[in-house]
């Protein structure tokens, strides 16, 4: 039942779909999803690791306030379920690598003559682009089975306890990279 959520995505040609995005003006000439899904999955790593010792904690100190007040009254009760939402989270945490795949899978990259653009469509839809302008320090890597991830830009992220960190943006788990990040060096030494 759970993977079935994550398999509603449309799976649309991304051709076809970012076309709908572009003016009459803008000439597309790349576009794709990602096709390695690991990128995504090691953002959520972290979480994941974290939300193991948190539910594991919220179940038995949930389970030792129900034994140990035996939930007779209201109060004993409403003490005991105190440990229901942090139960919650952290089956939340837990779930947060399956989320970041259906991020991956609902994501469509694409390059055209004028801009990068990223949509997302879930859980609504979110178009964001980058002039050639806008193009900071171009990197890539790439994996040995031949996909990466071609990095454009980065921005200023707000971490816990409000520290501040950058996270790289670009596009990430494509075949090819190197192939691509040519092509967008092309493309922005000849961009107006």
């Amino acid at each position: 039942m759970i993977f079935s959520l994550f398999n509603q995505v449309p799976m649309t040609d991304p051709r076809e779909r970012i076309e709908q995005e572009l003016s009459a003006e803008e000439n597309l000439f790349w576009a794709d999803r990602p096709l390695s899904l690991r990128p995504y999955f090691m953002r959520a790593l972290p979480i994941f690791l974290f939300g193991i010792p948190f539910f594991s904690f919220a179940v038995f100190w949930t389970g030792a306030a129900f034994t140990l007040t035996g939930a007779n009254s209201v109060g004993d009760f409403a003490f005991a379920a105190f440990g229901i939402p942090f139960i919650l989270v952290g089956a939340g945490l837990l779930a947060s690598p399956l989320w970041a795949l259906r991020k991956a899978r609902s994501t469509i990259y694409a390059v055209t003559d004028q801009r990068l653009l990223i949509l997302r469509e879930f859980p609504s839809s979110n178009l964001r682009s980058w002039s050639f302008d806008d193009i900071g320090n171009l990197s890539r890597t790439t994996r040995p089975n031949g996909t990466g991830s071609v990095y454009f830009t980065e921005e200023w992220r707000r971490g816990n306890k409000g520290r501040s960190y950058k996270q790289k943006i670009g596009f990430l788990g494509i075949h090819d990279p190197k192939r691509l990040e040519e092509t967008i060096r092309k493309l922005s030494a000849v961009a107006p």
